[in-house]
């Protein structure tokens, strides 16, 4: 979960962090596993370089818990892969990159998640300007995809068809908004990149106001880690031996048509609607048995051309595991949308 970090007491995100044995058994201050993060026993603070998981708002709090909220303790919400029967689920990493100092860090969270080994990586953030990304936020990303994971991201809430980064960049995932009428959120972004819409609107999650809160969110942020729940529950169903791309297809491949229930405009850009029984139907079946084909290195070229970026920003190198931070020219921002006695507003947290 790249996102603003979580309330780190909240009770119903205790089962199923994921745990850097090493950090957090070891001496505080030191890096003890030689990763060059510092106590990262549950993840890390990319953004105020810290261990310390909270930044800024509920936001990481909320999409966390639509992963990972612990199922069947009788308290608050379940996670779409929050575990079964008192079972832990999947094990969330957190890496916080809108922290109380600022926003930044997207690029080394990415690589840094991909270095611990993470199935699939959940982003609920991206640029609000059309055309707009990072150099090297899109190597961060060839860099989790070449290494296994799958990298998901929110198409954002413009009500725009825009070429919107990280989501439209082809070797990520981008997941819309549907209301509970399977009708395009009247904020989601849209487009022929859009791979899949889940629900958006008024998810009831975690919060972060005190340790035990919990609210309702509005946004393709919130439907981003619902997808990224099922597929962390179709890898657990199917078992360690489904491969990242069986499951992708299936996740892809079983979404329901939207294109009946829209307007013709909206037609082929919203991708199909979730649906986790197929998902799950489709993941046990056996992943086709890999051949000796190597892959080249794939360069993928925008569909528009990018705004000129500063010669500073690196190439990401697969065989590095950090890279220092480069701010872009536009600031990644969270895709939440703030909703109080009926007005709704973007809300731009920088």
């Amino acid at each position: 979960m790249i996102d603003s970090g979580i309330e780190e007491t909240h009770p119903d995100l205790q089962t199923n962090k994921w745990a850097n044995t090493l950090e957090c058994s070891g001496a505080d201050g030191v890096d003890d596993d030689g990763n060059g993060f510092i106590d990262d026993c549950h993840g890390y603070n990319h953004a105020d370089g810290t261990s310390v998981l909270l930044g800024s708002g509920d936001h990481g709090t909320a999409c966390t818990g639509l992963i990972a909220g612990t199922c069947d303790n009788s308290i608050g919400v379940c996670g779409v892969a929050g575990g079964r029967n008192g079972q832990p689920g999947t094990s969330y990493l957190t890496s916080t990159v809108f922290g109380t100092s600022g926003a930044q860090g997207f690029a080394e969270a990415l690589v840094y998640g991909a270095d611990q080994g993470v199935f699939a990586s959940s982003n609920s953030w991206g640029y609000t300007t059309a055309g707009v990304y990072e150099d090297s936020v899109l190597a961060a990303v060839d860099y989790a995809v070449n290494g296994g994971v799958v990298v998901i991201f929110a198409a954002g809430n413009a009500n725009r068809q825009g070429d919107y980064y990280p989501g439209c960049y082809n070797r990520t995932l981008a997941v819309g908004a549907v209301t509970n009428k399977k009708i395009k959120s009247s904020y989601s972004n849209y487009g022929e990149w859009v791979d899949l819409s889940a629900p958006g609107d008024a998810i009831y999650s975690t919060g972060y106001t005190d340790a035990g809160s919990y609210g309702a969110y509005t946004g393709t942020s919130f439907a981003t880690p619902v997808v990224a729940g099922a597929l962390a529950l179709a890898k657990s169903w199917a078992g360690s031996s489904a491969s990242s791309s069986h499951l992708v297809e299936c996740l892809v491949g079983t979404a329901s048509n939207l294109d009946t229930f829209n307007s013709d405009i909206y037609a082929g850009k919203l991708g199909g609607l979730l649906d986790v029984p197929a998902l799950l139907a489709c993941a046990t079946v056996p992943s086709p048995a890999p051949t000796a084909t190597v892959l080249p290195t794939l360069t993928v070229a925008p569909s528009r051309a990018p705004v000129p970026r500063p010669s500073m920003s690196p190439t990401l190198n697969p065989t590095t595991t950090r890279r220092p931070t480069v701010a872009p020219t536009e600031a990644p921002r969270i895709f939440n949308l703030a909703c109080a006695q009926n007005d709704c507003w973007l809300e731009k947290r920088l």
